[in-house]
């Protein structure tokens, strides 16, 4: 915990964006704009009709968010880890996306790390903290579920952002890059206490990407074995070797981050140690209810 709750160093985003210069203020600000409407999305697919969560931003420059009923905060430290993202030079090319398309990183990655906070109030996961207890493993379980449940909010939004102009493909395409550029570009440190491995974290987010159906009315496929989501797990792991591609500075050591992923799951001998966690809580948090608490 960083003190979110001591209320003299938090923000509005209005009084946050008064804070920046003229040149900062406006992308910041679209990058709020874009991420409001991906939890407006969101918000709507859940059938929630109450007040979408307060943003509060917290003067540090710790890169951190939290959630809690009603209001989501966040760091300037992550805030300015999105906005300082930068595409790399020949993006289109290595990445085989059609150079007509715009890329909003700084807004998906803002959108992914907002998705994902909202998603643990969405999905009370502090409720069934005090039902289930709030183990590690439990927490480890809920920021697994949130980062799912974010990536399928970023990818409802590339899907609204770029309407018939973008294939599917690149919509996937561009929707795994913004996030995983996110995760690759942070410290693992800030998220260690709480967040499963960085490998495991891009395997999960990979999972989701390729699960998930076209429709969003459709559910998704984990397993893939529908046509339309097999056809992405054959073609998704060249779009993992592609981001590689970007990042020569990690030391893939020729594997590229797909092999690297899959190493570091087996280094850890092969376990899934937040999927596993998730498979044990996630029967009552999907199926959103919450038993009473006993009175005294």
């Amino acid at each position: 915990m960083i003190g979110f709750g001591d209320l003299q160093y938090l923000r509005t985003i209005d009084e946050y964006l008064s804070t920046l210069d003229e040149a900062r203020r406006f992308p910041i600000r679209q990058m709020f704009a874009v991420s409001r409407l991906a939890l407006e999305l969101a918000h709507q697919a859940h059938g929630h009709h109450d007040p979408l969560p307060e943003i509060k931003i917290r003067s540090s420059t710790i890169i951190n968010a939290e959630a809690m009923p009603g209001r989501i905060y966040l760091t300037e430290g992550l805030v300015n880890t999105c906005a300082d993202l930068t595409l790399p030079e020949n993006f289109h090319n290595i990445m085989e996306i059609d150079e007509s398309l715009s890329v909003p990183l700084h807004e998906f990655s803002l959108a992914f790390s907002l998705a994902h906070e909202y998603m643990h109030i969405a999905r009370k996961h502090s409720d069934f903290e005090q039902e289930l207890g709030g183990s590690d493993r439990f927490m480890l379980a809920t920021e697994y579920d949130a980062d799912l449940c974010g990536t399928a909010v970023v990818y409802r939004l590339a899907q609204h952002f770029y309407g018939n102009q973008a294939n599917d493909r690149d919509v996937r395409s561009i929707t795994l890059f913004c996030i995983l550029w996110l995760i690759l570009s942070m410290p693992h440190s800030s998220l260690a206490t709480t967040h499963s491995s960085t490998a495991e974290r891009i395997w999960g987010i990979y999972l989701k990407v390729c699960s998930l159906r076209q429709n969003r009315y459709a559910p998704a496929d984990p397993s893939c074995e529908g046509p339309e989501c097999r056809q992405m797990a054959e073609y998704l792991p060249q779009v993992m070797m592609r981001i590689s591609k970007l990042r020569p500075d990690l030391p893939f050591n020729g594997e590229g981050i797909f092999g690297q992923m899959l190493r570091g799951l087996q280094d850890s001998s092969g376990e899934f140690t937040a999927a596993d966690a998730w498979e044990d809580i996630r029967r009552p948090i999907e199926g959103g209810v919450v038993r009473p608490t006993k009175q005294d």
